[in-house]
């Protein structure tokens, strides 16, 4: 079984998950704890990624410690806050996950009638690592020292006041308000701003297999998957590609010869093992056993009509030229080497666009799914 349900020991359980050479953490909890998270972590230049409340409130009462977060933070992690937090996940190395009622508190870990789950599926693991980090990206600021000093200060001045000050005075949340409503605009902005500043093209078919320009695009999807993953060759794996990449989808078409973009999605950065194809996925497509390699992707946007609806790479790249691609661009600021778009796609899975040409590509595409309307969610969920 790849998870277990979890009602007890819960500081034995986080030890155990740390003591594993663990060497990169995601963690999402309200409160937490100086003497919890020595425990747990007992380590120094921490890989940590953590998303917690900043309401002094939780800090003046000592519900949550900002000793705890001031450790985190000296010892290399980065921290982010946001208001309204209840959610409580904690991600391993990519490869195992806790979801959980439990804080990092000593009486959640160690006292309190806390639930949940541990799991080490690797479609579970992509889902949770994909909520934190489209949560991650949508709260624009790291936390610095400098406004711990300040949040003691606030802390420290109210106390010297005694508690009938404190009863009047109101503690500031410096959390960052997310509308957690759901907006395709705020969406589509998250995407475009995400932290990697990357964007790709990915290509889907070869120059002998292209398809007619007039092919539904739900049913090129069926034959792709590419609402879940993106393939690149078994021999080459795709490390360039980092977490919150723009990935926008494109299938190689004939009469004219063009490569059609119909979508873009979010990218999740390549790991080992995890995003290789399995048995399963090779019988289903057996082409994948040439390209085994996977960037998976989320929050997919994919046209609901015909490739000929989708927008043309040649026009892309006859309005930017070198501009196109981050490869040609260089090398035209560098003075060395091809900088015709078109040489510089040839025999590639994918090409990275520049920023003017991602631009452009994202205004275009959101324009056609506006007209034509998007596949929706549930149609691309009975796709396997």
């Amino acid at each position: 079984m790849d998870f277990k349900f979890i009602d007890k020991d819960w500081a034995k359980i986080f030890k155990e998950i740390s003591g594993r050479n663990t060497k990169e953490y995601k963690f999402v909890t309200p409160f937490l704890q100086l003497k919890t998270i020595e425990e747990i972590l007992n380590k120094r230049k921490l890989k940590l990624k953590l998303i917690t409340r900043y309401n002094l409130t939780d800090f003046y009462n000592g519900v949550s410690s900002l000793d705890a977060i001031e450790y985190i933070l000296k010892n290399g992690g980065q921290i982010k806050g946001i208001k309204n937090l209840h959610s409580k996940l904690y991600i391993f190395d990519s490869k195992e996950a806790i979801l959980s009622s439990a804080n990092l508190t000593q009486a959640a870990l160690l006292t309190n009638f806390e639930f949940g789950m541990h799991t080490y599926n690797a479609d579970a693991i992509f889902s949770l690592e994909a909520y934190f980090d489209s949560l991650w990206n949508k709260i624009p600021l790291t936390l610095e020292q400098k406004q711990i000093d300040q949040w003691r200060m606030e802390i420290d001045s109210s106390l010297q006041s005694g508690k009938e000050s404190y009863q009047k005075y109101k503690f500031k949340d410096y959390g960052f308000s997310v509308n957690n409503k759901p907006n395709e605009q705020a969406q589509s902005s998250v995407q475009k701003t995400s932290d990697s500043n990357q964007y790709f093209i990915k290509f889907f078919g070869e120059g002998s297999n292209r398809t007619d320009i007039n092919m539904q695009i739900i049913e090129e999807v069926g034959i792709s998957g590419c609402h879940w993953a993106c393939t690149y060759p078994t021999k080459k794996k795709p490390r360039i590609v980092d977490n919150g990449a723009i990935m926008f989808i494109g299938r190689m078409v004939s009469n004219p010869n063009d490569i059609i973009i119909y979508g873009h999605a979010i990218g999740n950065k390549y790991k080992e093992n995890r995003d290789d194809a399995s048995d399963e996925d090779i019988k289903r497509r057996p082409w994948k056993k040439k390209w085994s390699r996977y960037i998976r992707v989320h929050d997919a946007k994919l046209i609901n009509g015909t490739l000929k609806n989708g927008v043309s790479m040649n026009e892309l790249m006859d309005k930017f030229g070198y501009n196109s691609f981050v490869s040609t661009l260089r090398n035209k600021i560098s003075g060395k080497g091809n900088i015709d778009p078109r040489e510089a796609y040839h025999r590639q899975a994918a090409v990275q666009l520049t920023q003017d040409s991602a631009n452009w590509l994202m205004e275009k595409l959101e324009n056609k799914l506006k007209y034509f309307g998007r596949i929706s969610d549930s149609a691309l969920s009975q796709i396997p």
